[in-house]
């Protein structure tokens, strides 16, 4: 749900305010504001709607390379602010480079560019580049779902003396028979006879 949030709501906010705020850098040094306008509500108007169709120009130049930047920053964890002003630098040259009516050369306007590619790239970190790739990490690092404890025991509870104490247990006694004491005489051993084969055979006279 947070990742999905941030892909549908931060990144196209911070992309939005990015191009609002590169547009206003690039059209304010050269606003010729003259001495009661704030009253006239036509230039008002006017003055809105080009900063609007400045901002749309913005978002329309910068979109496929803020989206390929966007997509390695979310995968790989870019959160850095130096290299996300880098690369607003970067842009801002290459668009000033880039125009329809042939690259910039006064040194007004070429500071307009960077200017206004450094403030795409803070204003879109501070909404939603400084939290680049984290949702990744927080997948990662989700511990599965625990089972619930056991439930505690009944307070003031008095444990049963039959459970609680086990039974001891009886000593078992095992009767020996009596010896029965016998009046006869033990046998005595037969006498050993002699064997014939002890004597030699005697011959007839």
């Amino acid at each position: 749900m947070v990742t999905a949030l941030r892909f549908l709501v931060v990144i196209p906010i911070g992309f939005v305010l990015a191009c609002a705020a590169a547009a206003f850098a690039l059209l304010w040094p050269f606003l010729d504001w003259p001495p009661g306008a704030s009253q006239d509500p036509f230039l008002m108007v006017q003055l809105v709607l080009g900063f609007t169709a400045q901002a749309a120009q913005v978002g329309s130049t910068a979109l496929v390379p803020w989206g390929l930047f966007m997509g390695l920053s979310e995968s790989l964890g870019w959160r850095s602010l130096l290299l996300h002003m880098g690369a607003g630098l970067v842009a801002g040259f290459a668009a000033m480079r880039l125009l329809p009516g042939g690259p910039v050369t006064e040194t007004s306007l070429q500071t307009a560019f960077a200017v206004a590619g450094l403030s795409f790239a803070l204003v879109y970190w501070l909404v939603a580049g400084r939290g680049a790739g984290r949702w990744r990490r927080s997948r990662r690092t989700a511990a599965p779902p625990t089972a619930p404890p056991p439930p505690d025991p009944v307070p003031n509870a008095i444990p049963s003396p039959e459970r609680s104490a086990p039974c001891p247990a009886a000593p078992s006694i095992r009767a020996t028979p009596p010896r029965r004491c016998s009046s006869r005489p033990s046998p005595r051993p037969p006498a050993a006879r002699p064997s014939r084969r002890a004597f030699p055979a005697r011959g007839r006279a």
